[in-house]
């Protein structure tokens, strides 16, 4: 083989050898993520728990969860756990009802006085996870009950920033704003209606597109006719949702196994490759030496 020949074809060796390499070692295209759906009916929810409750790979999901029961007075600050009515709509609360989640009146046995109550449910993933199709319902002028029912939502990802839906709809003829936290100051998005919308109304597909979440927070409460804030909140509903375990797209080394072939083959397929590229770049010092050698004593 000429010299010019060798050169062609250690070039040619050589582009093989890179590509097989990066072919088995590196991939670049993105995991796409599974769908799954939160049915507060089929996780295990205990009734009647307001303390902390744990659910481990919900849906099959490789995610757990948590979920808590807060009541909070006029400023937002924490004053216990969340204890229910006594009346027989009240019992079991909080508690599944279909697939979504539902909590009612506040105790005004465990929490008089007139600055009760916000109702905050604190629902922690173990992990970021993409939720769409969220709904809650219902906010709107209850005036056979003499109350204004209203309802919440805060979502903050995995480094504590409150992120908002980037879509939602509603149906009923109430709204959802976003604006302000009135106790800490990061944006929620909350129900909102004039006096006169009596009939029942809520909010569906609530979508935070790929904002990752870790905790979500859901506010239930309701005014008085003198807007002060009420006992009574009648029923409130968080429904069941799509979610999604966010996966980045990026650069990153997979095994044999992942390209098609048996683990031990694959490695030594690896160590093949590894070691004629050694011999090719060896070779080429050598020969490099020896054209350095002859050019300079004339052989």
């Amino acid at each position: 083989m000429t010299s010019a020949h060798f050169r062609r074809f250690r070039f040619v060796w050589l582009g093989v050898l890179a590509g097989l390499f990066a072919l088995l070692v590196v991939k670049a295209s993105p995991v796409l993520a599974a769908d799954f759906l939160l049915d507060w009916s089929e996780i295990g929810f205990v009734e009647g728990t307001s303390s902390l409750q744990t659910f481990t790979n919900v849906s099959n999901s490789g995610v757990d969860m948590t979920t808590e029961f807060r009541v909070l007075d006029a400023s937002f600050q924490d004053i216990g756990i969340y204890i229910p009515g006594t009346s027989a709509l009240n019992q079991g609360m909080p508690k599944p009802l279909g697939d979504g989640l539902a909590v009612r009146d506040i105790s005004q046995t465990d929490y008089p006085g007139g600055d009760v109550g916000y109702v905050l449910t604190k629902i922690t993933f173990s992990k970021g996870v993409l939720i769409s199709d969220l709904w809650m319902e219902s906010f709107y002028n209850w005036t056979d009950g003499g109350v204004r029912k209203h309802l919440a939502l805060q979502a903050f990802d995995e480094n504590g920033n409150a992120v908002t839906p980037v879509n939602w709809s509603t149906y009923g003829g109430s709204d959802l704003i976003v604006e302000a936290h009135p106790g800490n100051g990061d944006p929620w998005i909350r129900s909102s209606y004039p006096d006169s919308q009596t009939a029942f109304s809520g909010a569906e597909n609530i979508d935070y597109g790929t904002q990752a979440i870790r905790e979500l927070y859901w506010y239930s409460w309701g005014f008085a006719a003198d807007n002060s804030l009420s006992h009574l909140l009648g029923s409130t509903y968080l429904g069941d949702f799509q979610f999604s375990v966010q996966v980045p797209t990026a650069v990153t080394l997979v095994s044999a196994n992942a390209v098609g072939q048996p683990g031990a083959s694959g490695v030594i397929l690896l160590a093949f490759l590894v070691i004629s590229l050694t011999t090719v770049v060896a070779t080429l010092a050598i020969r490099s030496k020896q054209a350095r050698r002859a050019h300079h004593y004339g052989y």
